[in-house]
């Protein structure tokens, strides 16, 4: 599924340096080879959930000569609903730690990691 958006590039045209394929795709890839045989089965059926929902959002919100920085803004909003939505909040520790230890350094989504956790804490005071 990971080939979802290089196939969206097709058409987006951002560039090898893009959204597309220096995040979201290269992203993709690497969960699904580096982290996704070393989560729980609710990590892995997480994971599934997430990648799934992401393309399903992208794929709804994308418009023909949609600009590569409303694309990227977007991709990166739906992060935080479909990370909480499938349930990250509920997911032990240990693969929260391996989610987060795939994402380099450099790239780490700073604000959209304090967003996804704010999500979790309401979630956990509201009991869900």
């Amino acid at each position: 599924q990971c080939e979802y958006y290089l196939c969206l590039e097709e058409s987006a045209q951002c560039g090898e340096k893009g959204y597309l394929v220096d995040f979201a795709g290269k992203y993709c890839t690497r969960f699904m080879q580096v982290t996704y045989p070393r989560l729980t089965s609710n990590g892995q059926a997480w994971m599934d959930g997430v990648r799934e929902c992401l393309i399903r959002n992208m794929e709804a919100g994308y418009e023909e000569a949609e600009s590569c920085q409303s694309l990227e803004r977007q991709g990166i909003n739906d992060h935080i609903s479909c990370y909480v939505d499938t349930g990250l909040c509920s997911l032990p520790f240990g693969d929260w730690l391996k989610v987060l230890g795939t994402i380099s350094p450099i790239e780490f989504p700073f604000m959209q990691a304090i967003m996804i956790g704010n999500e979790c804490i309401k979630n956990w005071f509201s009991g869900k």
